[in-house]
């Protein structure tokens, strides 16, 4: 910027500079912290899938390791559980405009040429005809019986084509490396009242707050520490 500034009619400039961080924060930290908020969320409501997720990173990771982005193959389970994540709730409801370069017919509807167009994501991860039980949160449907990640042709939560998001390795690679890491050393669960009753004032919903991104609302969770003895990792109380 300061070495164009006195060049005439250049883009370098304050404006696109707040443009570009506004990007950043919004296309980029606000999706990947919410996803990792609904993750967490479904650890407290699905405590059979946060049972697996433990099992597997007990089971690939010493308790000391820090995680990395390449540890997702030893941890398919963790992978499944974080893409089913983007396919049950789909946070950004619409992909970013495209543009009709001819005209063309779509569903028999005509669609002229510079249309600008958009895609319903959650048409997409709720088709019936192709998840069978969309409505059911199971990471197991990303699966095959050798434990390899499948079935992935349909999830568009980084959009699809040669315009998908350019930060789709970081966004994968923070998620998992966050997830990771705060699962191997917690237990999540709901807080209780001192009558031993769950405080359901503060209960995760599974309906979202609206928005140009969907996200989740307020919850109150416990993060239970957990530590290692000699054969396994034990739970011990806040």
């Amino acid at each position: 910027m300061r070495d164009r500034k006195d060049t005439p009619n250049t883009n370098f400039t304050d404006v696109q500079l707040t443009m570009i961080i506004l990007d950043i924060f919004i296309a980029g930290g606000q999706t990947t912290s919410t996803t990792l908020d609904l993750a967490f969320m479904m650890m407290i409501l699905r405590p059979d899938v946060q049972g697996k997720v433990h099992e597997e990173i007990d089971a690939q990771l010493t308790f000391d390791t820090m995680p990395h982005y390449e540890d997702r193959v030893k941890l398919p389970y963790v992978e499944a559980f974080l893409l089913e994540v983007h396919r049950f709730f789909s946070i950004v409801p619409i992909n970013g405009p495209r543009r009709a370069l001819t005209d063309c017919t779509l569903g028999g509807y005509r669609v002229p040429k510079d249309t600008t167009v958009f895609m319903g994501m959650r048409s997409v991860h709720m088709d019936p005809t192709h998840w069978g039980d969309p409505e059911v949160f199971r990471p197991e449907r990303f699966l095959n019986e050798e434990r390899q990640i499948v079935n992935t042709e349909r999830l568009l939560a980084f959009g699809q084509g040669k315009r998908r998001c350019l930060g789709e390795t970081l966004a994968r690679s923070c998620l998992f490396t966050f997830f990771v890491g705060v699962m191997k050393r917690f237990c999540l669960r709901k807080p209780k009242d001192d009558g031993g009753m769950v405080d359901s004032d503060m209960a995760p919903s599974m309906v979202l707050k609206p928005g140009i991104t969907l996200s989740p609302k307020p919850y109150h969770v416990v993060f239970q520490p957990r530590k290692q003895d000699d054969k396994n990792l034990q739970r011990d109380e806040l």
